[in-house]
Order: structure tokens, then C-alpha cells, then sequence
């Protein structure tokens, strides 16, 4: 099965996030729970937890891109 991560909503002002740090490399297995990424808002920093489990297949992110909630940040099978 094939899962996304994504940038979930916070429920805040803004809609826009910057990678700061990702947690996980290709090839990498990965649990519910798991800190992915540290995401940064014009307001706070969080860390971004996997709702899947599986093998991190593909990262189409980079650290210091900047995202809107509901985009993908990594494939997971």
C-alpha cells in the first residue's frame, strides 16, 4: 500500500510552512509516531509526525522549502 506524508492543518492563521529539518532518508523504515520533519510557522516550530508505517519509497521536499497545508512531503510503502 502506498501512503503520503503531508502537511497537516494547524488550525492557524497562516497556511504556510518551511522545512526545517527532515528526519527520514529514502530507504528508511518509518512507525506511526515517527518525527519526520520539523515544520516552522510564522509562529511556532513543530514537529511533524508519520500517520503511516512502511518503507520511505520517495522525499519530494527539500529543508527551507516552504509548503501549504495538504501538500505531500514523502511517499511511503
Amino acid at each position: 500500500m502506498v501512503n503520503k506524508i503531508i502537511i497537516p492543518s494547524a488550525g492557524q492563521i497562516t497556511d504556510e510552512f518551511k522545512i526545517i529539518k527532515l528526519n527520514i532518508e529514502v530507504g528508511q523504515k518509518i512507525n506511526e509516531g515517527d518525527i519526520v520533519a520539523e515544520i516552522e510557522t510564522d509562529k511556532s516550530t513543530m514537529e511533524l509526525e508519520s500517520f503511516c508505517k512502511g518503507t520511505v519509497y520517495k522525499i519530494l521536499v527539500k529543508e527551507g522549502d516552504i509548503l501549504e497545508t495538504g501538500q505531500t512531503i514523502a511517499i511511503v510503502k
